[in-house]
């Protein structure tokens, strides 16, 4: 069992991710090679497997949703790598 199992700590999720970002919000989020992506939520910052998400889907993904009337394709990332945009690390804000 992982150490941090149950420990649903928001030590690291940027204040603004924490109480703005809400389902259908703009945000940016960080892949495993550091690059920042734009990304459309679907929900706010929710309880993962083991700790905190956003569910988050590509812009196109959420236009096809729309256009046909279903769930968009998403995934869940972890909610220390989402950001409103403008405030990811190394933004003029951020």
């Amino acid at each position: 069992m992982a150490r941090w199992r149950g420990k649903y700590t928001t030590e690291g999720i940027h204040p603004r991710t924490l109480n703005e970002v809400k389902d259908g919000d703009p945000v940016t989020v960080r892949d495993a090679e550091g690059d920042f992506l734009p990304r459309i939520a679907t929900t706010g910052v929710t309880r993962g497997g083991n700790f905190l998400v956003v569910w988050v889907a590509r812009a196109e993904e959420m236009a096809r949703a729309l256009r046909e009337g279903n769930a968009p394709e998403q995934i869940p990332w972890p909610a220390t790598d989402v950001w409103v945009p403008g405030e990811e690390p190394g933004s003029d804000r951020g």
